[in-house]
Protein backbone atom coordinates (compact mmCIF):
# COMPACT_ATOMS: atom_id res chain seq x y z
CA UNK A 1 0.00 0.00 0.00
CA UNK A 2 1.52 2.96 -0.98
CA UNK A 3 0.64 6.71 -1.32
CA UNK A 4 1.52 8.20 -4.94
CA UNK A 5 1.92 11.91 -5.83
CA UNK A 6 -0.58 13.27 -8.58
CA UNK A 7 2.20 14.41 -10.50
CA UNK A 8 3.02 11.04 -12.03
CA UNK A 9 -0.20 11.94 -14.21
CA UNK A 10 0.99 15.66 -15.38
CA UNK A 11 2.38 15.60 -18.89
CA UNK A 12 6.43 15.34 -19.20
CA UNK A 13 7.84 18.26 -19.30
CA UNK A 14 5.77 21.19 -17.32
CA UNK A 15 7.21 22.30 -14.80
CA UNK A 16 5.66 20.32 -11.46
CA UNK A 17 6.78 20.05 -8.22
CA UNK A 18 8.05 16.49 -7.19
CA UNK A 19 6.06 14.72 -4.84
CA UNK A 20 8.07 11.45 -3.42
CA UNK A 21 5.87 8.34 -2.73
CA UNK A 22 5.65 7.62 0.74
CA UNK A 23 4.96 3.96 1.36
CA UNK A 24 2.18 4.00 3.89
CA UNK A 25 3.94 0.91 6.15
CA UNK A 26 6.59 3.59 7.08
CA UNK A 27 4.23 6.36 8.28
CA UNK A 28 5.79 6.04 12.49
CA UNK A 29 2.83 4.35 14.54
CA UNK A 30 1.67 7.84 17.02
CA UNK A 31 0.65 8.81 12.86
CA UNK A 32 -1.51 5.97 12.89
CA UNK A 33 -3.11 6.03 16.65
CA UNK A 34 -4.18 9.88 15.62
CA UNK A 35 -5.57 8.40 12.28
CA UNK A 36 -7.39 5.83 13.74
CA UNK A 37 -8.84 7.56 16.78
CA UNK A 38 -10.17 10.38 14.01
CA UNK A 39 -11.96 7.39 12.37
CA UNK A 40 -13.28 5.71 15.71
CA UNK A 41 -14.35 8.85 16.79
CA UNK A 42 -13.91 7.89 20.69
CA UNK A 43 -16.03 9.58 23.50
CA UNK A 44 -14.10 12.83 24.56
CA UNK A 45 -13.09 13.54 28.05
CA UNK A 46 -16.21 16.80 27.73
CA UNK A 47 -18.52 14.57 26.25
CA UNK A 48 -18.46 11.98 29.05
CA UNK A 49 -18.70 14.78 31.25
CA UNK A 50 -21.54 16.37 29.55
CA UNK A 51 -23.30 13.00 30.03
CA UNK A 52 -22.75 12.35 33.56
CA UNK A 53 -23.68 15.77 34.35
CA UNK A 54 -26.34 16.07 32.25
CA UNK A 55 -29.61 17.80 34.00
CA UNK A 56 -32.85 16.05 31.41
CA UNK A 57 -34.95 14.39 33.46
CA UNK A 58 -35.61 12.04 29.79
CA UNK A 59 -31.79 11.19 29.89
CA UNK A 60 -32.62 9.49 33.56
CA UNK A 61 -35.49 7.35 31.44
CA UNK A 62 -33.38 6.05 28.52
CA UNK A 63 -30.29 6.25 27.04
CA UNK A 64 -31.86 7.05 23.47
CA UNK A 65 -31.04 10.66 24.52
CA UNK A 66 -28.77 12.51 21.83
CA UNK A 67 -26.77 13.78 24.91
CA UNK A 68 -24.48 9.54 24.53
CA UNK A 69 -23.86 9.51 20.96
CA UNK A 70 -23.00 5.70 20.72
CA UNK A 71 -20.43 4.80 18.29
CA UNK A 72 -20.69 2.43 15.49
CA UNK A 73 -18.90 -0.89 16.93
CA UNK A 74 -19.11 -2.46 13.81
CA UNK A 75 -17.03 0.35 11.87
CA UNK A 76 -14.40 0.10 14.72
CA UNK A 77 -14.68 -3.45 14.66
CA UNK A 78 -13.52 -3.26 10.74
CA UNK A 79 -10.74 -1.00 11.56
CA UNK A 80 -9.56 -3.70 14.28
CA UNK A 81 -9.49 -6.06 11.78
CA UNK A 82 -7.15 -4.36 8.92
CA UNK A 83 -3.97 -5.59 10.52
CA UNK A 84 -2.23 -5.93 13.70
CA UNK A 85 -1.11 -2.31 14.14
CA UNK A 86 -4.54 -0.95 13.41
CA UNK A 87 -5.60 -3.55 16.04
CA UNK A 88 -3.23 -2.31 18.54
CA UNK A 89 -5.17 1.21 18.51
CA UNK A 90 -8.65 0.48 17.76
CA UNK A 91 -9.63 -2.54 20.06
CA UNK A 92 -8.83 -0.25 23.23
CA UNK A 93 -11.47 2.29 21.30
CA UNK A 94 -13.96 -0.61 20.87
CA UNK A 95 -14.39 -1.04 24.48
CA UNK A 96 -14.05 2.56 25.71
CA UNK A 97 -17.50 3.66 26.06
CA UNK A 98 -19.39 0.95 27.39
CA UNK A 99 -23.13 1.16 27.98
CA UNK A 100 -25.45 -1.78 29.65
CA UNK A 101 -29.12 -2.34 29.65
CA UNK A 102 -31.26 -5.02 30.45
CA UNK A 103 -33.64 -4.12 27.56
CA UNK A 104 -31.56 -3.48 24.89
CA UNK A 105 -34.41 -2.33 22.40
CA UNK A 106 -33.17 1.38 21.92
CA UNK A 107 -29.21 -0.03 22.23
CA UNK A 108 -26.58 -0.63 19.38
CA UNK A 109 -24.45 -1.79 22.98
CA UNK A 110 -22.85 -4.47 23.02
CA UNK A 111 -25.34 -7.32 24.33
CA UNK A 112 -27.03 -9.21 25.99
CA UNK A 113 -25.58 -8.69 29.47
CA UNK A 114 -23.98 -12.50 30.23
CA UNK A 115 -21.36 -12.25 26.97
CA UNK A 116 -20.46 -8.78 28.07
CA UNK A 117 -19.27 -10.14 31.61
CA UNK A 118 -17.84 -12.73 30.17
CA UNK A 119 -16.08 -10.86 27.53
CA UNK A 120 -14.68 -7.78 30.00
CA UNK A 121 -12.99 -10.68 31.89
CA UNK A 122 -11.36 -12.31 29.33
CA UNK A 123 -8.04 -11.49 27.82
CA UNK A 124 -7.07 -9.67 24.59
CA UNK A 125 -5.08 -12.02 22.44
CA UNK A 126 -1.33 -12.63 23.51
CA UNK A 127 -0.18 -11.04 19.44
CA UNK A 128 -1.74 -7.72 20.35
CA UNK A 129 0.36 -7.65 24.01
CA UNK A 130 3.54 -6.05 24.27
CA UNK A 131 5.76 -8.14 26.35
CA UNK A 132 4.71 -9.25 29.88
CA UNK A 133 1.75 -7.53 29.67
CA UNK A 134 -1.85 -9.37 28.78
CA UNK A 135 -4.76 -6.89 29.85
CA UNK A 136 -8.37 -7.95 30.20
CA UNK A 137 -10.49 -6.14 27.46
CA UNK A 138 -12.40 -4.74 30.80
CA UNK A 139 -9.54 -2.60 31.57
CA UNK A 140 -10.09 -0.75 28.31
CA UNK A 141 -13.39 0.83 29.58
CA UNK A 142 -13.53 3.93 30.63
CA UNK A 143 -17.18 5.54 29.84
CA UNK A 144 -19.54 2.95 31.61
CA UNK A 145 -23.35 3.29 32.21
CA UNK A 146 -25.22 0.65 33.49
CA UNK A 147 -28.75 -0.11 34.10
CA UNK A 148 -29.75 3.80 34.74
CA UNK A 149 -33.64 3.27 34.99
CA UNK A 150 -35.68 2.57 37.71
CA UNK A 151 -38.26 0.92 35.42
CA UNK A 152 -36.42 -2.31 34.10
CA UNK A 153 -35.40 -5.03 35.91
CA UNK A 154 -32.09 -5.52 37.68
CA UNK A 155 -28.39 -5.79 35.54
CA UNK A 156 -27.43 -9.47 35.79
CA UNK A 157 -23.44 -9.95 37.47
CA UNK A 158 -23.92 -6.27 37.88
CA UNK A 159 -20.70 -6.46 40.47
CA UNK A 160 -18.71 -9.04 38.30
CA UNK A 161 -19.18 -5.54 35.31
CA UNK A 162 -17.90 -2.89 38.19
CA UNK A 163 -14.81 -5.31 39.10
CA UNK A 164 -14.14 -6.22 35.22
CA UNK A 165 -13.58 -2.37 34.69
CA UNK A 166 -10.95 -0.93 36.93
CA UNK A 167 -10.17 1.78 35.21
CA UNK A 168 -13.59 3.61 34.28
CA UNK A 169 -13.41 6.93 34.86
CA UNK A 170 -16.98 8.11 33.95
CA UNK A 171 -19.63 5.98 36.06
CA UNK A 172 -23.60 5.94 35.70
CA UNK A 173 -25.72 3.85 37.72
CA UNK A 174 -28.64 2.96 38.69
CA UNK A 175 -28.74 0.94 42.78
CA UNK A 176 -31.69 -1.14 42.95
CA UNK A 177 -32.51 -3.90 45.40
CA UNK A 178 -29.15 -6.02 45.22
CA UNK A 179 -27.05 -2.85 45.90
CA UNK A 180 -25.46 -4.28 48.82
CA UNK A 181 -23.89 -7.14 46.65
CA UNK A 182 -22.11 -4.63 44.61
CA UNK A 183 -21.45 -1.72 46.80
CA UNK A 184 -17.92 -3.00 47.60
CA UNK A 185 -17.08 -3.15 43.94
CA UNK A 186 -17.71 0.81 43.11
CA UNK A 187 -15.41 1.77 46.01
CA UNK A 188 -12.74 -0.01 44.65
CA UNK A 189 -12.67 2.11 41.45
CA UNK A 190 -10.81 4.65 42.25
CA UNK A 191 -9.74 6.15 39.19
CA UNK A 192 -13.46 7.71 38.66
CA UNK A 193 -13.45 11.59 37.75
CA UNK A 194 -17.31 11.67 36.99
CA UNK A 195 -20.52 9.49 39.02
CA UNK A 196 -23.37 9.67 38.59
CA UNK A 197 -25.91 7.39 40.96
CA UNK A 198 -29.19 6.97 41.71
CA UNK A 199 -30.04 4.84 44.54
CA UNK A 200 -33.25 3.44 44.66
CA UNK A 201 -32.22 1.27 47.79
CA UNK A 202 -29.83 2.33 50.42
CA UNK A 203 -26.59 0.97 49.36
CA UNK A 204 -25.45 0.42 52.65
CA UNK A 205 -26.11 0.72 56.50
CA UNK A 206 -24.31 3.54 58.25
CA UNK A 207 -22.18 1.86 59.85
CA UNK A 208 -21.14 -0.12 56.86
CA UNK A 209 -20.13 2.31 54.71
CA UNK A 210 -16.59 2.37 53.95
CA UNK A 211 -13.73 4.77 54.16
CA UNK A 212 -12.40 5.21 50.60
CA UNK A 213 -10.71 7.35 48.86
CA UNK A 214 -11.73 8.84 45.41
CA UNK A 215 -8.63 10.52 44.47
CA UNK A 216 -9.58 11.94 41.41
CA UNK A 217 -13.30 12.20 41.28
CA UNK A 218 -14.46 15.83 40.60
CA UNK A 219 -17.96 15.55 39.65
CA UNK A 220 -20.47 13.73 41.80
CA UNK A 221 -24.40 13.35 40.74
CA UNK A 222 -26.89 11.61 43.40
CA UNK A 223 -29.98 11.22 43.08
CA UNK A 224 -31.36 10.11 46.21
CA UNK A 225 -35.01 8.01 46.39
CA UNK A 226 -34.64 6.72 49.69
CA UNK A 227 -34.76 8.15 52.88
CA UNK A 228 -32.13 5.83 54.55
CA UNK A 229 -27.92 6.35 54.52
CA UNK A 230 -26.61 7.72 51.33
CA UNK A 231 -23.58 5.27 51.12
CA UNK A 232 -21.69 8.33 50.93
CA UNK A 233 -20.86 9.88 54.08
CA UNK A 234 -17.57 8.44 54.99
CA UNK A 235 -16.10 8.61 51.40
CA UNK A 236 -12.77 10.90 51.02
CA UNK A 237 -13.08 13.27 48.29
CA UNK A 238 -10.50 15.64 48.03
CA UNK A 239 -10.85 17.06 44.04
CA UNK A 240 -14.77 17.59 44.30
CA UNK A 241 -15.55 20.34 42.16
CA UNK A 242 -18.96 19.61 41.20
CA UNK A 243 -22.37 18.76 43.45
CA UNK A 244 -25.74 17.85 42.03
CA UNK A 245 -28.33 16.56 44.41
CA UNK A 246 -31.42 15.33 44.04
CA UNK A 247 -34.19 13.39 46.12
CA UNK A 248 -37.23 11.81 46.00
CA UNK A 249 -38.12 12.36 49.55
CA UNK A 250 -38.31 14.92 51.75
CA UNK A 251 -34.88 15.15 53.41
CA UNK A 252 -32.88 14.68 56.45
CA UNK A 253 -31.59 17.72 56.86
CA UNK A 254 -29.13 16.97 59.73
CA UNK A 255 -27.80 14.39 57.38
CA UNK A 256 -27.79 16.81 54.52
CA UNK A 257 -26.35 19.43 56.35
CA UNK A 258 -23.42 17.06 57.66
CA UNK A 259 -22.85 16.21 53.82
CA UNK A 260 -22.24 19.39 53.05
CA UNK A 261 -20.54 20.38 55.61
CA UNK A 262 -17.79 17.42 55.09
CA UNK A 263 -17.81 18.00 51.06
CA UNK A 264 -18.44 21.31 50.37
CA UNK A 265 -15.42 22.99 50.82
CA UNK A 266 -13.98 22.20 47.52
CA UNK A 267 -16.96 22.37 44.97
CA UNK A 268 -17.46 25.19 42.74
CA UNK A 269 -20.67 23.84 40.89
CA UNK A 270 -23.58 23.25 43.24
CA UNK A 271 -26.72 22.32 41.88
CA UNK A 272 -29.70 20.73 44.27
CA UNK A 273 -33.05 19.97 44.93
CA UNK A 274 -35.65 22.20 45.71
CA UNK A 275 -36.09 20.34 48.68
CA UNK A 276 -32.91 21.46 49.74
CA UNK A 277 -33.54 25.17 49.43
CA UNK A 278 -34.35 26.84 52.69
CA UNK A 279 -31.36 24.46 54.60
CA UNK A 280 -28.82 25.19 51.69
CA UNK A 281 -29.83 28.82 50.91
CA UNK A 282 -29.31 29.92 55.05
CA UNK A 283 -25.71 28.70 54.73
CA UNK A 284 -24.63 28.86 51.49
CA UNK A 285 -21.29 30.59 51.76
CA UNK A 286 -20.59 28.63 54.86
CA UNK A 287 -20.73 25.15 53.11
CA UNK A 288 -19.77 26.30 50.23
CA UNK A 289 -17.03 28.80 50.88
CA UNK A 290 -15.06 28.46 46.89
CA UNK A 291 -18.49 28.17 45.13
CA UNK A 292 -18.94 29.94 41.95
CA UNK A 293 -21.60 28.55 39.93
CA UNK A 294 -24.82 28.02 41.59
CA UNK A 295 -27.55 26.18 39.32
CA UNK A 296 -31.33 26.97 40.93
CA UNK A 297 -34.26 24.42 39.54
CA UNK A 298 -36.84 26.54 39.49
CA UNK A 299 -38.10 30.19 39.55
CA UNK A 300 -40.35 29.44 43.14
CA UNK A 301 -37.00 28.42 44.85
CA UNK A 302 -36.07 32.44 44.08
CA UNK A 303 -38.87 33.42 47.04
CA UNK A 304 -37.22 31.03 49.43
CA UNK A 305 -34.06 33.07 49.66
CA UNK A 306 -33.91 35.92 52.83
CA UNK A 307 -33.08 39.37 51.65
CA UNK A 308 -29.86 39.46 52.76
CA UNK A 309 -26.22 38.65 51.04
CA UNK A 310 -26.40 34.59 50.15
CA UNK A 311 -22.94 34.17 48.87
CA UNK A 312 -20.22 36.66 47.94
CA UNK A 313 -18.06 33.95 45.78
CA UNK A 314 -20.90 33.03 42.99
CA UNK A 315 -19.80 34.90 39.85
CA UNK A 316 -22.91 32.66 37.68
CA UNK A 317 -26.33 31.82 37.97
CA UNK A 318 -28.25 29.41 36.30
CA UNK A 319 -31.88 29.36 36.18
CA UNK A 320 -32.82 26.62 33.60
CA UNK A 321 -36.82 27.66 34.07
CA UNK A 322 -36.31 31.19 33.91
CA UNK A 323 -38.21 32.02 30.86
CA UNK A 324 -39.34 35.71 29.02
CA UNK A 325 -42.57 35.26 30.21
CA UNK A 326 -41.40 36.05 33.72
CA UNK A 327 -40.67 39.34 32.82
CA UNK A 328 -43.85 40.48 31.96
CA UNK A 329 -45.16 43.82 33.17
CA UNK A 330 -46.76 42.27 36.45
CA UNK A 331 -44.42 39.23 37.89
CA UNK A 332 -43.32 38.97 41.41
CA UNK A 333 -40.00 37.82 40.59
CA UNK A 334 -39.47 41.43 40.07
CA UNK A 335 -37.63 42.43 43.14
CA UNK A 336 -35.49 39.43 43.43
CA UNK A 337 -34.13 39.79 40.23
CA UNK A 338 -33.56 43.53 41.58
CA UNK A 339 -31.56 42.06 44.95
CA UNK A 340 -29.74 39.51 42.57
CA UNK A 341 -26.51 41.20 42.19
CA UNK A 342 -27.20 44.48 44.80
CA UNK A 343 -27.54 42.26 47.99
CA UNK A 344 -28.00 38.35 46.97
CA UNK A 345 -24.82 37.77 44.66
CA UNK A 346 -22.74 40.92 45.37
CA UNK A 347 -20.02 39.05 42.81
CA UNK A 348 -22.44 38.03 39.98
CA UNK A 349 -21.20 38.39 36.17
CA UNK A 350 -23.11 36.06 34.95
CA UNK A 351 -27.04 35.09 34.32
CA UNK A 352 -27.68 32.17 32.41
CA UNK A 353 -31.44 31.35 31.79
CA UNK A 354 -33.79 30.38 28.78
CA UNK A 355 -34.63 32.59 26.20
CA UNK A 356 -37.61 32.93 24.02
CA UNK A 357 -36.88 35.47 20.59
CA UNK A 358 -39.80 37.60 19.27
CA UNK A 359 -40.56 34.95 16.88
CA UNK A 360 -40.52 32.16 19.21
CA UNK A 361 -42.97 33.57 21.69
CA UNK A 362 -45.48 36.42 21.89
CA UNK A 363 -44.83 37.45 25.96
CA UNK A 364 -43.51 41.63 26.33
CA UNK A 365 -40.94 41.89 28.85
CA UNK A 366 -42.48 44.48 31.25
CA UNK A 367 -40.72 48.12 31.29
CA UNK A 368 -39.11 47.15 34.39
CA UNK A 369 -36.94 44.60 33.54
CA UNK A 370 -35.54 46.72 30.82
CA UNK A 371 -34.37 48.74 33.87
CA UNK A 372 -33.06 45.77 35.45
CA UNK A 373 -31.01 44.51 32.43
CA UNK A 374 -29.58 48.09 31.77
CA UNK A 375 -27.98 47.94 35.72
CA UNK A 376 -26.98 44.19 34.87
CA UNK A 377 -24.91 45.90 31.67
CA UNK A 378 -23.74 48.92 33.48
CA UNK A 379 -22.47 46.68 36.36
CA UNK A 380 -20.92 44.16 33.44
CA UNK A 381 -23.22 41.61 33.91
CA UNK A 382 -23.78 39.52 31.16
CA UNK A 383 -27.03 37.73 30.72
CA UNK A 384 -27.07 34.86 28.56
CA UNK A 385 -29.61 32.38 26.86
CA UNK A 386 -28.53 28.31 27.75
CA UNK A 387 -29.57 27.64 24.53
CA UNK A 388 -26.66 28.31 22.21
CA UNK A 389 -24.93 30.89 24.88
CA UNK A 390 -26.22 34.19 23.00
CA UNK A 391 -25.68 37.16 24.94
CA UNK A 392 -29.10 39.25 25.13
CA UNK A 393 -28.79 43.08 25.33
CA UNK A 394 -30.87 45.86 25.44
CA UNK A 395 -30.21 46.37 21.80
CA UNK A 396 -31.54 42.83 21.00
CA UNK A 397 -34.26 43.46 23.10
CA UNK A 398 -35.89 46.20 21.29
CA UNK A 399 -35.33 44.60 17.86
Amino acid sequence: MLLQSTAESVEPGLDQPVIPKIHVQSLPVEIWNIIIKEVCDPMTEAEMLAAVEHFSTRYLRTHGSSHIQERDALSILRVALTCRTFAKVAIPLLFHQLLIYTDTSDSTSLSPTPKISSTLTSPIPPILCSENDSPLYGNFVRFLSVGHDRRMPPIPDFKKILLSCPNVTHLMCFTSSDSFLWWPAISQMTSLVALRMTGLKAPCLDEDSPIVTFPHLESLYLTIVHNNAWGVERWILPKLRSLVLHAGFEVDHRRLERFCQRYGHTVEFLHFDPKCDRLIFASLERLFPRLKHLRISYTSSLYSIDPATVHRGVTVITIPTLSRGDFRPHEPIRPILENLHTLLFPALKQIRCYWTSPLEGSSKVGPWFVEILADWERNGIKFIRINNDELITLDSLTL
